[in-house]
């Protein structure tokens, strides 16, 4: 068996030290010195390897064979047409474009992203592969890309055979991330639509999944603040604590017990608390807002149980007129019972039961009427101060 041996530094030379013996020898073969700095040489040449050689996964929808671009996002290879993308994206224009040594006499808004991606740039059998991961917080995933791409393909069938929410979502991220208007424009609409910005139109059972989202999309793009008014009054007046999760990594469940203000457990089961939430896979989806928008929830309910002492005295009507001179009142108890978060829609119902003029004379039933209205609009127009939501909010 050969004796090992270490290198150790002298301030003459350096040379082999037999390590079974207290003796250093003076003299190494001459042969044995030019081996070892051909090793040594050999092993600083080798270059790294290139990223284009490590393990991807092709993109199952998206890869064309006649593709003249090659996008990469995590371990997901795309191979896509260049021509479609940069006539759609500016921000993929631009990337080309300093790729071709064209650069704007201005400096390009995203410059740094893009500076990001071309220095990932490598060329494989011809076509340049762009290396998409870049550090930036709303860097559009994968999963995301590959919607856009559907969305460019196949957009005109939207139509008729919309995507699903959640898929919405991922191409309004991906579409404000590379700047394509269109798209923008789609999702953007179909999100305000889902939350008019008016309290006329509330849906009778609201989606707390919805509600949830579209406050998370409204802080983060100003082109969507006026969704977190109705998103947060849904959210205020959903059925939280009777919330059915779904088996998939978006959500979150509570172990709320019986008795429990369901708010006040989801609020403990935030991150912090790790006694109180996840099991599993199944999440309540109150536990994707952050602390400050779970605590405007809280003040909201509470400001909007309060609302009902100001419909009750507006219920409470002195009649003046000649005629009557009576002070008259109707049962609105049962109805606060059943919404107590929802007074726009309690009003509502007062005003559609055919037993509320009963127990009113005709001038009484109009004034009351009109008070009510008042009341439903003033509470939809102070929800917006309750929250601190001016135009624009995305912080």
């Amino acid at each position: 068996m050969p004796t090992p041996r270490i290198r150790m530094k002298s301030c003459a030379s350096e040379t082999p030290v037999d390590t079974t013996t207290s003796q250093c020898h003076t003299t190494t073969s001459p042969s044995a010195g030019i081996k070892r700095k051909v090793e040594e040489d050999f092993e600083t040449s080798i270059p790294p390897p290139s990223k284009s050689q490590k393990t991807f996964t092709k993109s199952e929808t998206h890869w064309n064979l006649d593709g003249s671009l090659l996008l990469q996002i995590g371990n997901t290879r795309f191979k896509v047409h260049r021509s479609r993308l940069t006539s759609e994206s500016p921000w993929f224009s631009a990337l080309i474009d300093q790729r071709n040594g064209i650069f704007p006499e201005d400096t390009y808004e995203d410059q740094a992203e893009i500076d990001q991606v071309l220095s990932t740039v490598e060329n494989v059998d011809g076509v340049d592969l762009f290396f998409l991961d870049i550090e930036c917080s709303d860097f559009p995933d994968a999963e995301a890309f590959s919607v856009l791409l559907t969305a460019m393909n196949r957009g005109i069938n939207f139509v008729y055979d919309p995507p699903k929410r959640e898929e919405i979502v991922l191409l309004y991220r991906a579409a404000s991330f590379y700047q394509m208007e269109i798209y923008q424009t789609f999702c953007e609409r179909y999100f305000l639509n889902s939350f008019p910005d008016t309290g006329q139109m509330l849906p009778l059972s609201p989606s707390i999944d919805l509600a949830v989202q579209g406050i998370l999309l409204g802080r983060e793009y100003s082109t969507l603040s006026p969704i977190l008014r109705p998103a947060f009054y849904d959210l205020a007046r959903a059925p939280l604590f009777d919330y059915e999760p779904k088996p998939t990594r978006r959500h979150i469940e509570t172990n709320a017990g019986p008795g429990l203000d369901p708010l006040e457990s989801a609020t403990t089961s935030r991150p912090a608390n790790t006694n109180d939430i996840v099991q599993g896979e199944k999440h309540h989806p109150l536990a994707r807002l952050p602390s400050r928008d779970l605590i405007a929830l809280l003040d909201l309910q509470k400001r909007l149980s309060l609302t009902w002492d100001s419909i009750f005295d507006a219920m409470n009507y002195i009649c003046r007129t000649d005629r009557c001179r009576s002070t008259h009142c109707a049962k609105v108890q049962p109805i606060k019972t059943e919404c107590p978060y929802d007074p726009i829609l309690g009003i509502q119902h007062i005003l559609d039961r055919t037993a509320f003029t009963k127990s009113y004379c005709e001038e009484a039933a109009k004034e009351v009427k009109r008070l009510l209205k008042v009341e439903r609009d003033g509470i939809w127009d102070d929800i917006k101060d309750w929250l601190g939501i001016s135009d624009g909010d995305n912080i």
